[in-house]
């Protein structure tokens, strides 16, 4: 019996002291983990952010310095210029994000919340307080809403004062889904993209182009589009001297845009689509917005949009024309771009270059000032001419020669009046901005050959005051001569002419007579530009849609 017991007791000793020493290992690791706050009661659990009602708070954790959750808002309204700031538990109602910390957090739109990751430096390891918003909507800037109640456990202690940065774990890229019913030829498409946007840009809308007509598009082709601002009040600004917006593809790459100008509201736009429009479909391009207050203004081409000289603080500052149009001269500085043009004058003609360019004949001598462009166009390229310019400074008589028109290569052009047909086009002869008979100074008649007059040139005010836009279209088997009032677009007059040539022509602005008077004539202009002729004159009908939050 003294045996076993004996034996028994030894097993017991041997039994404790195995799973003692296996007790008293975990015991120090599990104080190893308490210490450094794994198990701390609000590392991943105990932490909470209960939302308001109307807005979005989830997943949050907090661990060490790093508080993260999901933020929104379901308002039904989208926000925008948010920063969301931290209001420590026992503060007052704040009137701004001002003095708090605080992330800049974008736009939000309603419905759809972002994650955030917050910084917080804080000398206890439980820390509550509010998130607030500070945002615009609609018409309204600056508002503040308290979206949640937070309490953070956990955190790692910290003798600074309580401080939150954020980085959004959002990127510039952005899916969408969506059905788009067209007109075309009733097509109906559902497609589901993925949008890059280009460096800056936060939000955007889809522009939907259409070519209703069963012929494609020039490639490239300038498409004209035609913004309401009233309809992006909260998102676009643009005043000549800053843009916040620009055009670009699916894939996130910038397409060349032009601002032709901005009256009544609307801004009028100009894309250079160098793959054209299909027949019978449409394509989808977007509208970027970056914040406010960045400037997208640029004359590159490659980044940004451009705009018309006249708009720039400094004359063409931000023209990049030269990157949408198949042509296009501004004749900025004070001196020709003999690379785009070649110029002549006799006998009392002069050509001045200074921010525009003014070409006048003034003599008793026949004779004048041209140029001529040194890119050429055939018929079947299917190109329009537009010439933005008016006649002020043309004296009071009846010979009054005028000369705005393609010419065709090969023909003599020595600003001669009576040297022939230098402007015959289709076997019809001569025509351009003349008189026959003193209807006052600075203006002129629309004449056709044979002395068909179609109209006369609106008056303009001073030599700045480029109230006319000439209009010529080169198309297969189609000439059209356009003069139109600037910038409603109202039409003055318009002579077509059917027929085929094989020659190639170029544009050409002559100021002459033939030295019967000795008066003056005088052609003030602006800019040139030579764009794709859509088909059959039809151009694509644009679809602007609602923004959406990048």
């Amino acid at each position: 019996m003294g045996k076993t017991t004996s034996h028994k007791a030894q097993s017991a000793m041997e039994y404790l002291m195995t799973y003692g020493w296996a007790i008293l290992i975990i015991a120090i690791v599990l104080a190893a983990l308490f210490s450094l706050g794994i198990f701390s009661s609000g590392s991943l659990i105990g932490t909470t952010c209960i939302a308001n009602s109307g807005f979005l708070c989830s997943s949050p954790i907090a661990y060490g310095t790093t508080f993260t959750a999901t933020i929104g808002e379901a308002t039904g309204v989208p926000w925008t210029n948010v920063v969301l700031c931290f209001v420590p538990d026992g503060v007052s109602e704040p009137s701004s994000c001002s003095g708090y910390p605080s992330v800049a957090a974008g736009n939000i739109r309603s419905g759809a919340p972002k994650t955030y990751s917050f910084t917080i430096l804080s000398s206890s390891s439980t820390t509550s307080g509010y998130i607030w918003a500070q945002y615009d909507e609609a018409s309204y800037s600056g508002l503040m809403s308290e979206l949640a109640t937070v309490t953070m456990k956990g955190l790692k202690p910290s003798s600074a004062t309580t401080s939150i940065s954020s980085t959004s774990t959002s990127t510039k890229t952005t899916t969408s889904t969506s059905t788009t019913t067209l007109t075309t030829t009733s097509t109906t498409s559902t497609s589901t993209t993925t949008t890059i946007l280009p460096s800056g840009v936060t939000d955007y809308a889809n522009v939907v182009i259409t070519n209703s007509q069963s012929t494609a598009t020039p490639a490239p082709f300038q498409q004209e589009v035609q913004i309401p601002e009233s309809d992006y009040s909260n998102y676009i600004s643009y005043n000549g001297v800053s843009a916040n917006f620009e055009f670009f593809a699916s894939g996130g790459s910038v397409i060349p845009a032009w601002i032709e100008s901005n009256s009544s509201g609307t801004l009028t736009v100009w894309l250079n689509l160098a793959n054209g429009i299909p027949a019978s479909n449409s394509i989808t391009v977007y509208l970027g917005f970056a914040p406010k207050t960045t400037n997208l203004l640029s004359s590159s081409g490659t980044t940004g949009i451009g705009e018309a000289p006249q708009l720039s603080p400094s004359y063409a500052e931000y023209d990049d024309g030269a990157s949408v149009f198949n042509f296009y001269s501004d004749f900025k500085g004070t001196s020709l771009n003999t690379n785009k043009w070649t110029s002549g004058t006799s006998n009392g003609g002069t050509i001045t270059v200074n921010n525009g360019i003014t070409l006048t004949y003034s003599s008793s001598s026949a004779g004048g000032a041209w140029i001529v462009g040194n890119q050429y166009f055939s018929q079947s390229s299917n190109v329009v001419f537009e010439a933005l310019f008016n006649m002020y400074g043309t004296s009071n008589f009846g010979d009054t020669r005028g000369r705005m028109y393609w010419w065709e290569q090969g023909q003599t052009s020595i600003a001669d009046g009576n040297g022939g047909a230098i402007a015959e086009i289709l076997g019809e002869g001569d025509y351009g901005y003349y008189t026959s008979s003193s209807i006052g100074a600075n203006i002129a008649n629309i004449m056709l050959p044979y002395e068909t007059i179609l109209g006369t040139l609106p008056a303009p005010s001073s030599s700045s005051d480029y109230n006319v836009m000439s209009q010529q279209i080169l198309a297969s088997g189609t000439f059209i001569f356009n003069t139109l009032n600037y910038p409603s677009y109202s039409l003055i007059a318009s002579k077509t002419v059917t027929g085929s040539t094989t020659n190639s022509f170029s544009p050409l602005i002559q100021a002459s007579d033939d030295g019967s008077s000795g008066n003056t004539v005088t052609f003030n202009v602006q800019w040139v530009r030579v764009r794709a002729y859509p088909p059959s004159g039809v151009m694509p009908s644009v679809s602007l849609g609602s923004v959406i939050i990048g």
